[in-house]
Parts: structure tokens; sequence; C-alpha cells
């Protein structure tokens, strides 16, 4: 009895090290550092750790609305061929959704860009973006979705210092 609960036991942690294995990530780049207000955060997301071939994405992004405004959003560079929900953001609720697929045999890698997102810097404070929602299938002919992690990303945001200009010594020499 104690060889099967024993094999039974091994067996499942073989598994388990398996699907971390196959497991693609969304990240966020840089996931932290120090802005002042008016500057811009150009934030990368990405899928990473991938080592079998996935053919789609999807993901749902929050951030910090009242420290951070999106300004744009860039597909240049994209592992994207096709998206099926174009990146859509809003502001007032600080969100960011998008949805795309691959041609086949799709992506494999350790990192492939899916989107870059600007942030204009508007308050002070700690901004957050995170991915709060989201799928990577795989190219396996069933969908299957390998999702390991959902990554974030904090900055802390100060006031601009503005130095005094000197004043010119006025005294005669």
């Amino acid at each position: 009895m104690m060889h099967i609960l024993r094999n039974t036991i091994i067996s499942i942690f073989i598994l388990s090290i398996v699907s971390i294995a196959d497991a693609a990530n969304i990240t966020v780049a840089p996931s932290s550092g120090n802005y002042k207000i008016g500057s811009v955060i150009s934030v990368n997301v990405f899928i990473s750790n991938n080592q079998e071939p996935v053919n789609a994405v999807s993901a749902s992004l929050a951030f910090t609305s009242n420290t951070l405004s999106l300004t744009s959003i860039s597909k240049s560079g994209s592992i994207i061929d096709l998206w099926a929900e174009e990146p859509t953001y809003s502001n007032n609720s600080g969100t960011v959704s998008f949805e795309g697929g691959m041609y086949n045999p799709g992506f494999s890698g350790l990192q492939g860009k899916v989107l870059t997102i600007n942030f204009k810097v508007i308050s002070a404070g700690l901004a957050n973006v995170r991915l709060v929602d989201g799928s990577v299938l795989s190219n396996d002919g069933n969908a299957t979705n390998v999702l390991g992690t959902l990554g974030s990303a904090t900055y802390n945001i100060t006031e601009e210092v503005v130095e005094p200009t000197p004043t010119p010594n006025t005294e005669p020499v």
C-alpha cells in the first residue's frame, strides 16, 4: 500500500513539473521604476517562457487611472498576426483588453512582444499596472490554455522638482 501511495505522489509531482515547464506567462516590462509627473512610461506586454508553440493570447489589464493616463497602444513588432479584438482601453475605468492569434506554427521562445502601452504620468503616488485575466492557447489542435502567471508592475511617481535658476551676480567687478 505504501508503495502505491509513494508512486502516486511521485507521478503527481512529475506531472506538475511538466505542466510548469509548458506554461506560458503574460508579463509586463518594466516591472518597476521611478518616474516624474509629465513623463511617459512605455510598458511592453510579453508572452514569455513558453516551450511549446502557442497561437493565441488574450488579456485584460488594469492600471491606476488617477496617476496614469493611457495615451496610445502600439502593435509594432508584435508576434500577433491577427487581432480578434483590437486593443481597446478606457482611462475612466483604467482598463485595457486585447485578443489575437498567430499563424501556424505559432510562437515559441523565451519572450515575444504582444504590444506596447504608452502612459503619461499625471499625478504623484504609486501607479500599478497588472494583468487581471488572460489566456495563452497552445497550438496543439485543442486550444489548450497553457497560461502560467500574469505579470504586474509598480511605479513610484514623484513631482517634478524645478531647480531655481541661478541669478547672475550683479555686483560690479
